[in-house]
């Protein structure tokens, strides 16, 4: 039997009667993510409640498909339908509302990725050559790939049921099993069977991946073509990495879009991107941070010497971890993600070197540090900045030029003439050029003489006066007037707050000079 609210989401529901108008409604530009541009948008609530013309199949179950959204949103099952979270109809971006987070159970499979990298990068750390980090970096790229998957499977499909829950204990279990062999790939099989347990793994979890998609591709319209045709590429992956991952970025690309002339096309949702790399980096950066407390190498008991090694590594990651929160310190951008399909590739992939540099960079490495930092200074240069010339008190490009010239000088320290510099040498001078260059930036981003604080004298607030109530025996506040503190710039920024009290005393000196003039 059909509950009485059921019955009338049924019922209410459009006919599938002739109309005039169509499932194409008008899109409305909204603000996509905060400050990550905006776009056509428009939701599936609006979908359901369109009455496509006859004979328009396409729009006739796009309109189906939203009401059953609808319908089963809050009912349970332990196997739901797959119904992709966004999609592109056009240039217009068909998504709810609401803005999705990292869940709990992408963040559990993303500690196994974490370890696995810290496995993968203990031999390079104690042997750090040229063969040692051809290894490490094979071996990085093929689990990085399983991880993109993963993020692009969820983040286009996320419905929480059995089927998903048990693929990722499943690709944690081969992850496990690939990380386990993948440090000794370079036997041969007569020597152990670590090289085809490496291979084998790794197929085996991409296979799950693929064939997970695949099974979605007969449930979902608006990602068939693409999906169908990422799956079959995966037949190249074992003759190159790099195929798979270029055939990956180009299948989901504006241009395929363009040649394949598609009308219904994959969206990602942006925000849940970018909070997934966030997470991520922050997980990366924990990794960092694991060898400055695993085996207590600071020293026990007491404080020793060592602790100051402890505290310059600690500074490092912190540096670290703000670079990549604050990007380059504009107030409006335009995403990599949303700014074009080249920049969101460059986007994508400067993360792989960056978190593997990061990685090794656990030892403070000078080359893992250097690679990270210019990584950094990279990836904050992409996003479109929409700030006003002189918003900021200085461009982009001199508050990131610090950035380049701590990767820089880092890198060139072991071969410089001073042959006092030791380990801990090294790593204070890198921990003062990351510490110098991340207060340069936050100086350089503050307001400029364009900002809207200096352009005008804005109204502080009610001047308030106290007045004893005879009836009740209180105090209540009145506000009497406005007070305009004046603004102006000097030449350079306000570094803190000033303090309220001291603007109003100044005020009646300001109105005084105001009154002559």
């Amino acid at each position: 039997m059909q509950s009485a609210k059921e019955l009338s989401l049924v019922n209410s529901s459009p006919s599938f009667a002739p109309s005039s108008s169509s499932v194409t409604q008008t899109p409305h530009r909204v603000p996509f993510h905060l400050k990550y541009g905006e776009i056509d948008h428009a939701d599936f609530e609006a979908n359901a409640t369109q009455q496509p013309t006859e004979g328009n199949k396409h729009a006739i179950c796009e309109r189906d498909d939203a009401i059953a959204r609808r319908f089963h949103r809050e009912r349970r099952y332990l196997f739901r339908r797959p119904r992709p979270l966004q999609y592109f109809r056009g240039k217009t971006l068909i998504r709810d509302h609401e803005e999705r987070s990292t869940g709990r159970l992408e963040l559990f499979f993303d500690l196994v990725f974490v370890g696995l990298i810290s496995v993968l990068s203990e031999e390079y750390v104690r042997n750090p050559d040229g063969d040692h980090l051809a290894k490490y970096l094979l071996t990085y790229g093929a689990a990085w790939n399983i991880w993109g998957y993963v993020r692009e499977l969820f983040n286009s499909f996320w419905n929480d049921d059995l089927q998903q829950k048990g693929l990722v204990v499943y690709v944690m279990f081969m992850l496990i099993i690939y990380g386990n062999n993948a440090v000794n790939v370079e036997e041969t099989r007569h020597q152990s069977g670590a090289r085809s347990t490496t291979i084998g793994s790794y197929l085996l979890a991409s296979a799950a991946i693929y064939g997970t998609l695949l099974f979605y591709s007969f449930f979902v319209k608006a990602w068939r073509t693409q999906v169908r045709v990422h799956a079959f590429s995966w037949l190249l992956c074992a003759v190159a990495l790099v195929l798979e991952y270029s055939t990956w970025c180009f299948v989901y690309s504006p241009t395929f879009k363009r040649l394949m002339k598609l009308h219904y096309s994959s969206a990602v949702a942006i925000d849940h991107e970018i909070g997934r790399f966030s997470d991520f980096f922050t997980l990366v950066m924990g990794e960092f941070i694991l060898p400055l407390i695993f085996g207590r190498p600071a020293g026990v008991p007491g404080v020793h010497g060592s602790a100051g090694r402890i505290f310059f590594a600690l500074i490092v990651a912190f540096c670290f971890q703000m670079f990549h929160v604050g990007g380059g310190g504009s107030k409006r951008t335009t995403h990599p993600l949303r700014r074009s399909g080249p920049f969101a590739f460059i986007w994508l992939t400067l993360h792989i070197p960056i978190v593997c540099a990061l990685t090794i960079c656990g030892i403070l490495l000078p080359r893992g540090y250097s690679v990270g930092m210019l990584g950094l200074a990279a990836l904050a240069v992409l996003p479109k900045e929409m700030d006003v010339p002189d918003e900021l008190w200085l461009p982009r490009i001199l508050r990131l030029a610090p950035r380049v010239f701590s990767g820089i000088t880092v890198a060139f320290l072991p071969i410089a003439p001073l042959k006092t510099l030791d380990n801990t040498g090294l790593l204070g001078i890198a921990a003062a050029l990351s510490l110098g260059s991340l207060l340069w930036e936050n100086i350089a981003s503050l307001d400029g003489p364009a900002s809207a604080t200096y352009q005008r004298e804005p109204s502080v607030g009610p001047q308030l006066q106290r007045q004893r109530s005879s009836a009740a025996g209180s105090i209540e506040e009145k506000p009497v007037g406005t007070w305009e503190v004046p603004w102006e710039w000097r030449g350079r920024p306000c570094l803190a707050e000033p303090d309220f009290t001291s603007e109003i005393a100044s005020l009646s000196g300001h109105r005084r000079k105001k009154q002559r003039a």
